[in-house]
């Protein structure tokens, strides 16, 4: 991580931009007050936020998990057929209850 100060990198902003982008390099712009900033490319932006998103999915996954364990999920058909033989969809994924 390259840093330098926020004069200094408006001086020469092209040149940050050109190593974000060319040599993956990610820049700590440092500023008054220590409201500090980082510059990175889109490409590790995008990186970062599938590995946040992915994180979540997997906490969420992981309490589903749980709560079946403990017997707080009700399982629900996907899909079973009405009383004409119709089959019917269930939108739904499933349904949680205290218990």
């Amino acid at each position: 991580m390259l840093a330098d100060n926020y004069t200094n990198v408006r001086d020469n902003f092209k040149k940050y931009c050109d190593k974000i982008v060319t040599e993956n390099e990610s820049v700590l712009v440092t500023r008054k007050d220590d409201k500090h900033i980082v510059m990175i490319s889109l490409e590790q932006y995008n990186q970062f936020t599938k590995a946040v998103n992915n994180l979540e999915y997997l906490i969420s996954l992981n309490e589903s998990i749980e709560q079946e364990k403990q017997g707080k999920l009700t399982r629900m058909p996907v899909f079973e057929h009405d009383n004409e033989g119709t089959i019917v969809i269930h939108k739904c994924k499933g349904h949680y209850e205290d218990k």
